[in-house]
């Protein structure tokens, strides 16, 4: 069996947690005898105990506030821990690392020491202080860092890799950002409001657009970015009223009202969408008009498609179960839709106001159909209803008035208030098998035959 020499144990000591594991590997074997000696940093945390152990010690790693700097000072005694360092005197380093965040400004305080800052953050404070222009040390740059700023333009260094929540929120000039090569998500309200900017290349190693990310960009008409971004949080391009396409072929999460009201935007297809649809994502997006999500999901929420005034053409999965409330309300122009075979049910108000449906052939697996899921579907003519189900619920059916043909079937028990009301051109007859009818039923219908009182003539229930 191959053993690790000298040089490499001491590289992989350096993954070691505690001053513990360190002590332990010198009892191992004789070859390991001194390896902590030959460490000029410390790899691990120390304070004024293990100090002793790293009797060749340059550098001193610093990795918390907490730290203990053995007398050399960083911060002023309020600033650090309200307390006075441990050490009475102070230990010389060649250079102190320090890997903590900390702002651009202590920084400078620090300018001509050394001190030696490994993750600093350009805050709004500082931009105040020290100007718009980023320096080449900073790593992040702060939540609100140019929050209302003026500025049109502005290329952040490829030295940044983070860049913190609503830091240009409402910069309602800014017109051009170039972004870093090596940040990997979009934080949450990072534009939000920046109604002046117009496109945004996406760089390459970022997976996620964070909640709220481009909320509002109002002028946002081009987003470029290659198959790397899997997810699309919550409203993150909610009223980016000029975004006519995007490219969603590597988008496996659509998060709550993604797309509201992005009342340009034509045509989304989504080759492999990993979880559910979410709710309002594509909310009044009035120029919508084809949509073709695949994926292993199975649930679409409410009011995905609600008010999506030009929407003519639809494709899902069978895997989907369920359709939220107002699924598909409003959406004017749909003339036919292929329902899932697997669907479990029809939420309430799913398919109201759908003015040009004129058929739908609802799956056997469906047992269920909620309160006004066909309101006002003023073209509707033919509704095949499946053997599961057992009641016609509220306005199921409210002012379809060219409906003229539907099954109501023996396991059809009861029907609710309203649900054929206003169907003027409905030519029905209700089996003996229906055991109940609540008022106005058939309100208006053209024609009602009850066999169970064996009577010819028109009345509502």
């Amino acid at each position: 069996m191959s053993r690790l020499d000298g040089y490499h144990i001491m590289v992989v000591s350096q993954y070691f947690l505690t001053i513990i594991d360190f002590i332990n590997l010198e009892f191992v074997s004789k070859k390991y005898e001194g390896n902590i000696d030959k460490f000029h940093n410390n790899p691990i945390q120390i304070n004024k105990t293990t100090l002793k152990y790293f009797s060749h010690l340059e550098t001193l790693n610093v990795w918390s506030k907490e730290s203990e700097l053995f007398g050399n000072v960083l911060f002023n005694k309020i600033e650090r821990t309200g307390k006075d360092s441990v050490f009475n005197f102070e230990t010389k380093f060649y250079q102190i690392n320090i890997w903590f965040e900390v702002d651009y400004t202590l920084t400078q305080v620090h300018k001509n020491s050394n001190f030696c800052f490994k993750n600093v953050v350009y805050t709004e404070k500082d931009r105040l202080n020290f100007g718009e222009v980023i320096p080449t040390s900073i790593r992040s740059l702060g939540e609100k860092c140019f929050s209302s700023s003026q500025m049109t333009s502005i290329q952040i260094p490829n030295n940044v890799t983070d860049i913190k929540r609503l830091c240009f929120v409402q910069c309602h000039l800014l017109e051009l950002i170039i972004l870093p090569s090596y940040m990997k998500i979009i934080n949450n309200c990072t534009f939000y409001g920046c109604s002046a900017l117009k496109s945004i290349v996406v760089p390459n190693a970022v997976t996620s657009f964070e909640y709220e990310c481009f909320k509002n960009c109002e002028q946002l008409s081009l987003v470029s970015m290659l198959n790397a971004v899997i997810y699309f949080k919550d409203f993150c391009f909610d009223n980016c009223k000029k975004l006519a396409t995007i490219d969603f072929e590597s988008i496996e999460f659509l998060g709550d009202n993604c797309f509201e009201r992005c009342t340009l935007l034509k045509r989304v297809e989504i080759p492999k969408l990993n979880d559910y649809l979410a709710k309002q994502a594509f909310y009044s997006c009035s120029s919508l008009s084809i949509v073709d999500i695949q994926g292993n999901y199975d649930r679409i929420g409410c009011e995905c498609f609600y008010n999506c005034v030009s929407l003519v053409s639809v494709s899902f999965p069978d895997s989907i179960t369920c359709f939220g409330n107002r699924c598909f309300s409003g959406c004017s122009e749909l003339k036919t839709i292929s329902l899932p075979k697997k669907l479990k049910n029809l939420a309430e108000e799913c398919f109201s106001r759908c003015l040009k449906l004129k058929e739908i052939e609802i799956p056997n697996e469906v047992t269920k159909i909620y309160n006004s899921c066909f309101m006002e579907c003023s073209m509707l003519e033919k509704v095949q209803l499946p053997n599961g189900i057992s009641e016609i619920n509220e306005d199921t059916f409210f002012k379809c008035r060219k409906l003229n043909t539907i099954n109501i079937h023996k396991n059809v028990k009861y029907l609710r208030g309203g649900c054929f009301e206003d169907c003027n051109s409905l030519d029905i007859c209700v089996p003996t098998t229906v055991v109940h009818c609540d008022q106005f039923c058939f309100k208006n219908c053209k024609s009602v035959v009850n066999q169970k009182k064996k009577t010819g003539f028109l009345f509502w229930f």
